[in-house]
């Protein structure tokens, strides 16, 4: 709006000029309209006015001069992504430069305060230009005020480079799961242990069991938690605590047999064991006899008589019955 007013009171200076000049090209004592005389003017004095009407003009140039700078500045320090109750310097340029367009921003109003009035006039703006109207100076709108202006646009910010950056896991941390995966490693061979042991060392072996696997899930919280020295310590006491054992109840190396078997005269199959891998049978037991000493077990074949009915093997040579016994029953 101020930049209007110069550019309006600069025609009107102009306009003022033109008059006066045409006054003063008038003869000396012309009468007017109204039959009054022209004063006498001397041609000295006719200079002076027109060099002062120059000077006023030229002071009026640089005060646009200025004001397309004070725009130019605008458009370069104006940020993007100013809203609605937002405020600062940024604000107020972007306000005095809304304000040279009495179309977009009648009111003209510099607060340096993003109210209500200035949400309209820049909508006002992105909707003459094609936008979405958002009400929000965006890159896309302040790209367009800069076009608008005759500026250059804005050039797309380039992503930041990032180096690569290796992080080297620290010492604590390096010991701690290492002492985790050897905690692991000792409850393997704790369970291994477990499979040949007597009852004394597998009491012993199962208690401390069941201790590392209640204290192995501590010390993994403790790592991802990122506390290394606290899950390095309760690691150390698991693999501690399991060769302590280990040690006070020892097992010779297991004797590895085949794998084959053996069937024993009971029927039954067994395999290879003890230190020399042999077979060993269960011992074999007397049935108890089924029927009395001298007496003959005759097969369960029949045969069948003339009169249909059948007749069994008896007697100490099995021979059938004689059918016409049963026949004269």
């Amino acid at each position: 709006m101020m930049l209007n007013q110069i550019i309006y009171s600069g025609y009107g200076v102009t306009i003022a000029l033109v008059f006066s000049l045409l006054a003063m090209s008038a003869p000396v004592g012309a009468q007017t309209t109204l039959g009054q005389e022209t004063p006498n003017v001397s041609v000295e004095q006719m200079i002076a006015q027109v060099q002062q009407l120059l000077e006023m003009v030229a002071e009026l140039q640089r005060q646009l001069a200025s004001r397309r700078g004070e725009m130019r500045e605008v458009l370069t320090t104006a940020r993007e992504n100013l809203a609605l109750g937002m405020s600062g310097d940024d604000v107020r340029e972007l306000q005095t430069l809304l304000a040279t367009d009495s179309s977009i921003y009648p009111d003209g109003i510099v607060t340096g305060y993003y109210g209500p009035l200035t949400r309209e006039a820049i909508s006002r703006f992105q909707a003459r230009h094609g936008l979405p109207v958002t009400g929000v100076v965006d890159r896309s709108t302040l790209q367009k005020l800069r076009e608008v202006r005759g500026l250059p646009t804005m050039p797309r910010p380039e992503p930041p480079s990032i180096s690569p950056v290796l992080l080297q896991p620290s010492t604590e941390m390096t010991e701690a799961r290492a002492a985790i995966a050897e905690a692991d490693q000792a409850i393997q061979r704790l369970r291994a242990a477990m499979v040949d042991a007597d009852t004394a060392s597998y009491r012993a072996y199962n208690s401390t069991l069941l201790s590392a696997l209640r204290q192995i899930p501590v010390a993994r919280s403790h790592y991802q938690a990122g506390q290394y020295r606290e899950a390095l310590g309760v690691a150390r006491e698991v693999v501690k605590a399991i060769k302590d054992v280990l040690e006070r109840f020892p097992i010779a190396n297991p004797v590895m047999c085949t794998a084959d078997a053996k069937l024993c005269p009971d029927g039954s199959y067994v395999g290879r064991t003890g230190p020399n891998c042999e077979f060993i049978c269960p011992p074999t037991r007397a049935l108890p006899p089924t029927t009395p000493p001298g007496e003959v077990i005759c097969t369960m074949d029949v045969k069948l008589c003339p009169d249909g009915s059948y007749v069994g093997r008896t007697g100490p040579n099995c021979e059938f019955l004689p059918c016409s016994t049963l026949y004269d029953r």
